[in-house]
């Protein structure tokens, strides 16, 4: 079982299979909640992605999920890092990390589904935390090549209803 290919316009389309026969891959109901999606969209408002390879492990997880992903952040300067609250050593400031959502799915479920792909080093569950300071809800994916298929829950050190600390456990679901 290799990739998936599509034509231009989304459909499946026929490659070499084993022994020279043709095989038709079909991709299932688009119609689930990101109409159209089946072919590897990513819309990345906006955000710059500077490592290439995370641009085609996004567009292979679209595949993967056939649906549409939505970058929420991506490339980050030192002061932005800070202002968004990032790690001192975070991917973002690497070019090879990435904050995605997508329409319909929960961050937990989108969490799940990233680090059963394989497709990425690291994946980051950031749960949502009421707590003042804690970092806002969310779905972090790099390419740290010290980690391979690291998956990590965001639990912060509450007092008091304040965020005092923030650390990461390994997200066992």
């Amino acid at each position: 079982i290799g990739k998936l290919y599509y034509d231009a316009q989304g459909k499946p389309t026929t490659i070499a299979g084993i022994s020279g026969f043709a095989v038709t891959i079909f991709v299932g109901n688009s119609k689930k909640n990101n109409v159209g999606a089946s072919s590897g969209e990513v819309d990345y408002n906006g955000y710059a992605i500077a490592s290439d390879e995370l641009k085609d492990r996004l567009t292979e997880f679209s595949m993967y999920l056939r649906q549409k992903i939505e970058v929420t952040s991506g490339n980050r300067s030192a002061a932005r890092n800070r202002a968004a609250g990032g790690a001192n050593a975070s991917r973002h400031m690497f070019g090879d990390a990435v904050d995605i959502a997508v329409r319909g799915t929960s961050n937990r479920q989108l969490s799940i589904q990233a680090y059963q792909s394989k497709l990425f080093k690291t994946v980051i569950y950031y749960p949502d935390i009421t707590a003042v300071g804690g970092l806002r809800p969310h779905v972090h994916l790099d390419l740290n090549p010290a980690h391979n298929n690291l998956f990590l829950i965001y639990t912060p050190t509450i007092v008091d209803g304040s965020v005092t600390g923030n650390k990461y456990s390994p997200f066992e679901f």
